[in-house]
């Protein structure tokens, strides 16, 4: 079932399209319940999950039941059968419906959340969004194997030691029009030497699709470096090729792990991402310490885009260049639950 069909089944039996929540509305004449068909084929892992949370809150508060089709509506990290499903959800969490999605012909009604938005009204921060937290606790589950997983990497790389996160994109992210830039090395060095100087931190955990920075964050702080083995490249996109059986559906369990362990740090060095803000989430905003390196987003001009960031991390920051300036609006100290208002 796909969305082709299920436009062309609406065309038959009628259908209506609320224009202000952007829903695609199926009536049907089964006598089940009323679902809510929950999809995304494009995005990162964090960009995906952080939808579908709203998208759940959005089915409970329209008194629907919440079912998620990564299997005809394929993702970023559709990788065909992983044990027993070709639904990619299910790759990595529990499933959030006992339904069957070849059942929901015999739904009353079903409505079809859009392909690439958020519900209208939900902030693109999921830490903003109030009760949010209570519907990931409620609805979101990772499979037993992937939480074992995270909890061994817990207990060898963060038990008894105090670590700071740091998550340093580099790679295409640099050259995407419209997308928020990533720091430069010189950036990302200036807040860790600071917080390093100021918390007792013993080690850096850092995360990065990007070989090289990993490279040089290990010249410069030596074995306090924690890394967990997964996937990075040379200067190549990792999403743009397939070097390993299963690539995508790796691709996709290596972030959450490095997601999961980022919020299980004390504290985060971080640009402007999904995965940042859903470590953050995570974490309930309780990090010790938090930077955001905001950097602004690039052009959403291609031809500029490609080299945009290039220029302004040569030129000083007075000509337009990135700031290294840490009492810069550049640098965004997120504040915890615990700082006073």
């Amino acid at each position: 079932m796909n969305l082709s069909i299920l436009r062309r089944l609406a065309a038959k039996i009628g259908h209506q399209h609320d224009s202000a929540s952007r829903l695609y509305q199926v009536e049907r004449f089964g006598g089940g319940e009323d679902f809510y068909l929950i999809h995304k084929t494009g995005g990162g892992m964090f960009s995906i999950l952080s939808s579908v949370l709203c998208h759940i809150d959005q089915a409970e508060k329209l008194g629907l039941s919440p079912i998620i089709d990564f299997q005809n509506f394929a993702t970023t990290y559709s990788d065909g059968e992983i044990s027993g499903t070709a639904n990619a959800w299910d790759y990595y969490f529990e499933p959030i419906s006992s339904v069957p999605i070849s059942d929901l012909k015999q739904a009353a009604r079903l409505l079809v959340s859009p392909n690439d938005y958020y519900p209208t009204g939900y902030d693109y921060n999921i830490t903003r969004i109030p009760n949010l937290y209570d519907v990931y606790t409620r609805w979101i589950k990772l499979n037993a194997d992937l939480s074992s997983e995270i909890d061994f990497l817990s207990r060898e790389l963060l038990e008894n030691r105090s670590v700071l996160g740091v998550h340093f994109r580099g790679q295409e992210m640099r050259t995407a029009s419209g997308h928020w830039f990533p720091p430069t090395k010189r950036q990302i060095i200036k807040v860790i030497d600071n917080l390093l100087g100021q918390t007792n931190y013993s080690h850096l955990f850092v995360v990065s699709e990007d070989a090289s920075y990993i490279d040089y964050l290990k010249r410069r702080y030596g074995s306090r470096v924690l890394v967990t083995e997964c996937y990075r490249t040379y200067g190549r996109n990792a999403y743009k090729e397939y070097p390993r059986e299963k690539h995508m559906y790796k691709l996709g369990k290596e972030v959450i792990i490095n997601t999961f362990l980022l919020s299980r740090c004390k504290g985060l060095v971080a640009c402007t991402s999904n995965v940042a803000e859903f470590a953050r989430f995570l974490n309930c905003e309780k990090y010790v310490d938090d930077i955001q390196i905001n950097n602004g987003p690039n052009s959403s001009i291609r031809m500029i885009a490609m080299y945009l960031w290039f220029i302004k991390a040569y030129l000083p920051s007075n000509f337009g260049g990135f700031s290294v300036d840490p009492h810069s609006s550049t640098f965004v100290k997120i504040k915890n639950k615990s700082d006073p208002s």
